[in-house]
């Protein structure tokens, strides 16, 4: 019996990306989870986009987030929360954050999961702190930029490397 194994490399096969990754170029959109707008949550989200963006832009990616396809950003308030164990989660189609605007504003939580919450939107997985110790792909993390490496990561990610 002979056994023959083949590789294939670099054939223009797109590597699979994680279920809750977003369509480069899709713009996240801040609403709350009564449908309306508030432009402090708006200028939050904006806030976080940019984190990953304007890095990703000056590696020479073209930036993930700006397409005319739109993904709303919702927060949701504690009341209507139905994950207990998560702050934040991600889908194909939407973030979800637990919170209201008061509670934003009081002890800032979107800084850290808005950006961790649009890192999976890129594609990127948690990572370990032994991995990385600076990424905002923790855990929970501390952390309210991405790493080096989480930027690398999403570049390869998003096809741009």
């Amino acid at each position: 019996m002979v056994l023959v194994v083949g590789v294939v490399a670099g054939c223009g096969v797109e590597p699979a990306r994680p279920p809750f990754a977003w369509p480069v170029g899709t713009h996240p959109t801040a609403i709350l989870a009564d449908g309306s707008t508030d432009p402090q949550w708006t200028e939050m989200v904006d806030a976080a986009r940019a984190q990953w963006s304007a890095p990703l832009v000056a590696m020479g990616c073209a930036d993930p987030f700006e397409g005319t396809e739109v993904s709303p950003v919702i927060l949701v308030p504690d009341t209507e929360w139905t994950t207990p164990d998560s702050i934040g989660e991600t889908s194909a189609d939407r973030i979800v954050v637990k919170g209201t605007m008061a509670q934003e504003l009081a002890n800032g939580s979107s800084s850290s999961v808005l950006p961790h919450e649009l890192g999976h939107a890129l594609g990127l997985e948690h990572v370990g702190a032994l991995r990385d110790p600076a990424s905002i792909m923790h855990t929970p993390s501390d952390q309210t930029r991405p790493s080096a490496m989480d930027l690398d990561r999403a570049a390869e990610t998003i096809g741009c490397r």
